[in-house]
């Protein structure tokens, strides 16, 4: 179970990378799941099965980024 859950993770992390960087020369709307999959190597069944559309790697992104920071909160107090 583990290692699926860490195999999930990498695959949304592998998204959201490629997103951030697209995000860098566009802006989200114009960003394709044809963009996002041609950038990671992966295929469009791949990106389908995870997630729902590059709205949802955006929103799983930010899910991450605020665990992240509330852990670090948690650690300094």
């Amino acid at each position: 179970l583990q290692k699926a859950v860490r195999i999930l993770g990498d695959t949304r992390y592998v998204f959201a990378e490629c997103i951030k960087q697209l995000m860098n020369h566009q802006s989200l709307d114009k960003i394709t799941v044809t963009d996002i999959v041609e950038m990671s190597g992966k295929t469009r069944q791949t990106f389908y099965r995870y997630l729902r559309d590059k709205y949802d790697i955006v929103n799983w992104y930010f899910e991450v980024l605020a665990d992240k920071l509330s852990y670090r909160f948690a650690i300094v107090k």
